[in-house]
């Protein structure tokens, strides 16, 4: 079944969000990435909007991101496939900053999230 995310941006910095972030990400990327990683962007921005959808970006910080890289880890995705999706998350609201949807410092604070080494054993999962 696939997720129809409405849009409803404004000029307005901070007034935007995360499933509009998202829904506006989608789209621009939309015929310009291959097939598969235009699966793996929506099955992300799925995590990212269940929890945060209803969140507004200026709000989204350093924790929720640990929250959404938790949630890849309860998926049991391997270590490299969560620090590919954490680094995705952040791509993410790096290029709602082009846009200036996203306050700049959001981005920078969500940079600052190490990779998940401490938290996952590098063999414990399977691989997805």
């Amino acid at each position: 079944m696939q997720k129809i995310y409405i849009v409803r941006l404004t000029n307005e910095v901070g007034d935007t969000l995360v499933v509009e972030l998202c829904s506006a990400f989608l789209k621009e990327r939309r015929g310009k990435v291959t097939s598969t990683q235009w699966d793996n962007d929506r099955s992300i921005v799925d995590v990212l909007v269940s929890l945060y959808g209803g969140t507004d970006v200026g709000a989204f910080d350093i924790n929720c991101l640990r929250t959404v890289r938790d949630e890849f880890i309860q998926k049991r995705y391997v270590r490299k496939k969560i620090n590919w999706r954490v680094r995705i998350v952040q791509f993410i609201f790096r290029w709602g900053v082009s846009y200036k949807i996203v306050p700049a410092s959001v981005y920078h604070e969500l940079k600052t999230l190490y990779s998940s080494r401490l938290e996952v054993p590098f063999n414990s999962f399977h691989r997805v």
